[in-house]
């Protein structure tokens, strides 16, 4: 476990995969040659007193995997986003018991993606009576759409085996090179950690929530309050965690490290409900996937780049000519993301915005 410094106040990817050419999974997934059996991929970090998250930090992997933030208290301990299947939320729940001997009495998800509510199952074996907290939209979501995108990234491990294992026995690429040691080595660890992932999401059960939230709710864990507070963007039933006493706010998915999907979303609901969180002025904001930073410098250029899009929708709205090209603003981040966009900034789409002096 590792300790961050104190914080400081400043002045479908792969959960939703499409195919890639085996060619560039050769190129770009050497480093899974390393990855352990257990998919020990997390990493525990502690960002204040009695406040950890639990990060994905490698940039080959972290959008596959989602963080999780476990707050104690005297009462109890909270967890958001408890990993994405039952043995990761089991070994999530191992993790705690080797910081305290409190138990879990509160279980977050952000939202309805599979990664961020698979392990559910495990804390409602490991702690009885515990709450699982979502939005009414996350239970909605997950059993209208979650559970078949959890069925389709099981076929897709599947799938991706048969191609691998059909690459290594024909001894060549796509492309016609024929496979090197590393890369027959490659192919053998990928398919090695595909067996542990497909495996462990097949003895996966998906559970909802066992209390829905759908305003804002502050829970005393005992030495600390926090709030719950719904925000529709990333997908109409996102809920972030505020604690206000350190300054940290878990975004969950509408904030990750490289660019934010909105494939559930809206773009135009992201810029509104990030500026409304903005005027919290957290310290730290702990994204849904990738490293813990130790500041909110990752938050502010997300909120830089939708605030940009917004700007252009309010300027199209008010009868201005704009175009997609208008939108590649080369100082904001992933100025070429924008043709992916175009059909989702739509205000009326669902509501969205954080009003921070509705907050608890």
């Amino acid at each position: 476990m590792t300790v961050l410094p104190r914080p400081r106040r400043p002045s479908d990817r792969a959960r939703h995969p499409v195919p890639i050419p085996l060619l560039v999974a050769l190129v770009g997934l050497l480093l899974f040659s390393g990855r352990t059996a257990a998919q020990d991929v997390w990493r525990t970090v502690q960002i204040a007193d009695g406040v950890y998250a639990s990060v994905v930090e490698d940039p080959e992997i972290y959008s596959q995997f989602s963080n999780s933030l476990i707050v104690i208290g005297d009462e109890g301990v909270l967890v958001v986003d408890p990993r994405e299947s039952t043995a990761a939320g089991h070994a999530l729940i191992g993790e705690i018991r080797s910081i305290t001997d409190v138990p879990v009495r509160w279980v977050v998800n952000s939202h309805w993606h599979w990664d961020h509510l698979g392990g559910n199952q495990a804390f409602l074996e490991e702690f009885p009576g515990v709450e699982i907290l979502a939005h009414p939209e996350t239970g909605r979501l997950l059993d209208s759409e979650g559970r078949g995108r959890f069925e389709d990234e099981v076929q897709r491990l599947v799938d991706r085996r048969v191609r691998l294992l059909e690459t290594a026995e024909r001894g060549t690429t796509d492309s016609g090179r024929p496979l090197t040691e590393e890369d027959r080595a490659t192919i053998d660890a990928f398919l090695e950690r595909d067996e542990v992932r497909r495996s462990a999401l097949e003895q996966t059960e998906l559970f909802g929530p066992t209390r829905t939230v759908d305003g804002r709710v502050a829970l005393e864990l005992g030495r600390r309050a926090l709030v719950l507070a719904p925000v529709a963007a990333h997908t109409p039933g996102d809920l972030v965690v505020w604690l206000p006493d350190v300054g940290i706010l878990y975004a969950g998915d509408l904030v990750e490290h490289g660019f934010p999907w909105v494939g559930d979303g809206n773009a135009f609901a992201m810029a509104e409900s990030l500026d409304g969180l903005a005027r919290l002025e957290p310290m730290v904001v702990v994204p849904g996937h990738g490293p813990a930073p130790e500041d909110r410098r990752l938050f502010d250029g997300q909120l830089g780049f939708w605030t940009h899009v917004r700007a252009l929708v309010e300027s199209a709205a008010a009868g201005n000519e704009t175009t997609a090209e208008d939108l590649r603003d080369p100082a904001t981040p992933w100025p070429d993301a924008i043709d992916g966009l175009v059909g989702r900034i739509s205000p009326g789409a669902f509501p969205g915005g954080f009003d921070p002096e509705g907050a608890p």
